[in-house]
């Protein structure tokens, strides 16, 4: 450095030096994991200390604290080392000439490596600021107190209880000069002919530091009369939140009392009076009331009858009967006006499992809630009715395009996935929608409320919150999947559905670990069709369980097969259901198989294991694992499953979902998601499988964060049984071919 640089680095130094002095606030820093800490000197002037007499270690400095802020400021330090945050800490320094105190703020300085390597701030004097604003703050509370009570005298009491104060009104009051009060509880000041239930309520507010207001007492007079009094009073409290005793306000309340008391027998008079009057009209007015009754009776029960016919007894919403009556006015009048009529035909989804779980009160109450969503909110001034079960319909007009319904049917879907309490619990819903609308057409009311229907059975195979406008193509669709359910139905018959075998790879030895058996369709006329062609209309049929038996079956004889054949394959995984697994007769279907324990594991669905399990699903579980049936949780991370169910299910395995294997190499945040899950299985010592496998940076990475098992087409596809044989000869001849 060059002599004019050396002279302005200096000059900046002195000018840091005196803003600091001029500003009163010091500068500080810490390195983490050094003992030293470095101060400016106006922070060795604010600590009281000479930077060559002080040894800034970072004990010393949390010493000068006072010993009430030590264990404080420690806390704070360990916060912001943990959280990695700033922080403001304030407290008393003890020094030679006098404790002061002081206020800090830092920051914490982040590394490369996302840790704290420092932490640095500033520290001031602000003694002379807290110091008045206690005397503030005490002034105000004061002044603010005696404000809020209006009254004729004031008094205050100490910790205590013994009055310290009190106003010279008293005397004009009580006939006690001031003096013969000061000193005294308040329960020394009672006469014994005033001791009542109340009084002594009030001196037990008193010794538990109770605020009271307008605590009517009475007082009897050394010449024998009874005045009547009003007193209210606050507790004080110091900084500390110490007890420092009561401030209060009192006043004479005899003429109000006795004006009280004359009103109360003024009233009474008043009552009786009008009772007697009434009574000699009650005898003209009954027998024209009966008459007037039986007609409104008759009214009311027209009414009901007409109301019951057209509305729903639930939701108080119309029913089919009057929805199809408004159609039709709807359409005459639209078609003068060249209008359209739409019906969105909505059905709420996961209503059965609301209903099956939480029980039809929630359903009920659920129900309602929807119904008045729609009716008094999404929905206001369309017509809204509920046609059966956990299905309502609105009835709209337009003159615009019908696709400006979109707006209304997210509106719809936005209000519903909104939580619902009932009973101290959340529950979700939301809908999926059907759109049918005409125009000049002459359709009748029924054939819009079919053609909803069928938009409706489009967007709930479409998956949940879905919407979908009706239109012949959507018909046709309809009808496709009709015929894919009863193609079904017949191939299960027929044995169509076959277990194809995809290898799992040991991360670590990279040898085969075992096989996962997935169905596969072998349709007539299509050919070899995948899961997505068919499981979702198959779910949807109820039928999934006898797919994953189809399965099962197949697999554990192919297994039987290999085994005879002198192909080592040390383990099939199956799919199973839900429904599967909740079959009473599981388990002697499994035991008939013979399969040696440790050759099977079963991979349950996470989306389908919550928190909660009927008493079957759980025997069922605990009888797999005796019979050495290891327990996998599938596609783990895509679900609802938690960690209490998952230390609850204890599995033997969990299963890595495919879509945050697929982006692994690229995505941080993905790859931290999975070594979180990765790590929950270490320490709940679960082994790690996952799927989706297709390059190799996906396994390098999966391998060097832990995972155990790899499965995806970086391996192999699924195959067919025969081809199992050949595969596991050529992958264990080219480790062998490896090894040497």
């Amino acid at each position: 450095m060059n002599s004019a640089a050396a002279q302005t680095m200096s000059r900046r130094l002195r000018q840091y030096e005196m803003a600091e002095r001029l500003g009163q606030i010091g500068h500080w820093s810490w390195r983490i994991g050094a003992e030293t800490v470095v101060l400016s000197p106006e922070a060795y002037r604010i600590f009281g200390k000479s930077p060559d007499a002080f040894e800034a270690s970072h004990e010393n400095v949390a010493r000068l604290f006072h010993p009430d802020d030590q264990s404080r400021l420690a806390s704070e330090i360990r916060r912001i080392v943990r959280d990695q945050g700033g922080f403001e800490f304030q407290g008393t320094v003890t020094r030679e000439d006098g404790d002061v105190t002081v206020q800090t703020v830092g920051e914490c300085e982040i590394g490369e490596k996302g840790r704290i390597t420092s932490v640095f701030g500033v520290i001031q004097d602000v003694t002379g600021a807290f110091n008045a604003k206690q005397d503030l703050d005490r002034a105000n509370s004061r002044q603010i107190d005696f404000a809020e009570l209006s009254s004729d005298w004031l008094w205050e009491m100490g910790p205590d209880l013994r009055f310290s104060y009190v106003s010279v009104q008293v005397e004009k009051v009580l006939g006690w000069p001031c003096n013969l009060i000061l000193g005294r509880t308040r329960r020394e000041l009672v006469m014994p002919d005033d001791v009542t239930p109340e009084m002594e309520r009030h001196l037990a507010d008193l010794e538990a530091h109770k605020p009271f207001r307008d605590f009517h007492y009475r007082r009897t007079m050394e010449d024998g009369t009874c005045r009547h009094m009003s007193i209210s009073g606050k507790p004080f409290f110091d900084r500390k939140g110490v007890f420092q005793g009561f401030r209060g306000s009192g006043r004479d309340v005899t003429a109000e009392e006795i004006a009280r008391q004359a009103l109360i027998a003024a009233n009474h008079e008043l009552k009786e009076a009008y009772r007697q009057k009434s009574e000699a009209l009650a005898s003209l007015q009954d027998a024209n009331a009966m008459l007037e009754t039986r007609a409104i009776e008759m009214a009311r029960v027209q009414a009901e009858i007409r109301h019951s016919a057209l509305h729903d007894d639930l939701t108080g919403l119309p029913n089919r009967r009057y929805l199809e009556g408004r159609i039709t006015e709807l359409s005459a009048e639209c078609r003068d006006r060249r209008q359209w009529v739409a019906v969105l035909h909505l059905d709420l989804d996961r209503f059965k499992q609301i209903n099956d779980t939480a029980g039809h009160a929630t359903g009920d109450a659920l129900l309602k809630h929807v119904a008045l969503r729609l009716s008094e909110d999404v929905c206001a001034g369309s017509f809204v009715a509920r046609i059966g079960g956990d299905e309502f319909v609105i009835l709209c007009t337009g003159d615009g395009p019908i696709t400006q319904l979109n707006t209304l049917s997210q509106q719809i879907q936005s209000a519903l996935n909104e939580p619902f309490m009932y009973d101290g619990n959340a529950c979700w819903s939301g809908a999926s929608i059907g759109i049918a609308a005409m125009r000049d057409e002459a359709t009748d009311a029924e054939t819009l409320l079919v053609n909803a229907d069928i938009a409706l059975n489009r967007a709930k195979s479409r998956g949940r919150g879905q919407c979908e406008y009706f239109s012949p193509q959507v018909q046709a669709q309809i009808i496709r999947t009709q015929n894919t359910a009863n193609s079904i139905r017949a191939g299960i018959t027929r044995g169509e559905f076959v277990p194809y075998f995809q290898p799992q790879i040991d991360a670590l030895t990279n040898e085969i670990a075992g096989f996962e058996a997935l169905v596969r369709w072998q349709h007539p006329t299509d050919g070899l069709l995948p899961p997505d062609e068919f499981l979702r209309i198959a779910e949807d049929l109820d039928v999934l369980a006898a797919l994953d038996g189809i399965v099962l079956q197949a697999a554990c004889h192919q297994y039987h097969d290999w085994a005879e054949a002198g192909v080592n394959v040390p383990k099939i995984a199956v799919n199973v259901s839900a429904r599967r697994l909740a079959e009473p007769g599981l388990i002697d279907g499994l035991r008939g198989l013979n399969m040696p324990p440790g050759s099977i594991s079963f991979e349950l669905l996470e989306s389908a294991f919550l928190d909660e399990v009927d008493n079957q699903i759980a025997w069922n579980i605990d009888t797999l694992r005796e019979m050495g049936i290891e327990i996998e949780l599938d596609d783990f991370g895509s679900g609802h499953a938690s960690i209490v169910s998952l230390i609850r299910l204890a599995p033997d395995s969990i299963k890595i979902d495919r879509e945050l294997v697929s982006n692994i190499a690229f995505d941080p945040v993905r790859r931290a998601l999975v070594k979180s899950i990765i790590e929950i299985g270490k320490s709940l010592d679960v082994r790690i499988i996952a799927e989706g496998v297709e390059t190799e940076a996906q396994a390098s990475i999966l391998g060097m964060l832990g995972c155990d098992v790899l499965q995806g087409y970086l391996f192999a596809k699924p195959m067919a049984a025969d081809d199992v044989g050949r595969f596991v000869r050529d992958w264990n001849a080219n480790l062998e071919r490896k090894a040497v």
